[in-house]
């Protein structure tokens, strides 16, 4: 693979959530999009965390004492997210995927959240050089 930078082959339409936001509100609106994983925002668009299919599996699996009613996205979400650059080139980011269970990775300019970089997308790149 060349050089090539991620920066146009952002999913920029990522669905994202605000960590105030009810986790039961936020598990329907996941549902309703078909979404797998979903960035958590700030009020300043930079990247709180990620709330996952497997997060939320584990809310059921290990349920807190008082439950989810009353809880918020914040109180599920994976905190520590790995980001890349926009100026991350493809090489990077593939071996990224390939070293952990990633299946998208947030993408920032500074600190500020500018949309994700999928497997599929990485896919879909590759692909394009076989016909």
């Amino acid at each position: 693979m060349s050089m090539t930078s991620i920066r146009n082959l952002l999913s920029c339409q990522s669905l994202t959530l605000e960590p105030q936001m009810p986790i039961e509100q936020a598990m329907v609106v996941m549902r309703q999009k078909g979404a797998t994983s979903s960035v958590v925002l700030n009020d300043d668009d930079t990247v709180a965390g990620v709330l996952t299919e497997s997060d939320i599996i584990k809310m059921f699996v290990e349920p807190s004492d008082g439950g989810i009613e009353g809880t918020s996205v914040a109180d599920f979400m994976t905190k520590d997210v790995t980001t890349e650059p926009i100026d991350s080139d493809i090489d990077k980011i593939s071996r990224v995927f390939l070293g952990s269970h990633f299946r998208q990775i947030p993408v920032v300019f500074g600190d500020i959240f500018v949309g994700i970089i999928t497997r599929k997308d990485l896919i879909k790149y590759v692909t394009k050089f076989d016909n």
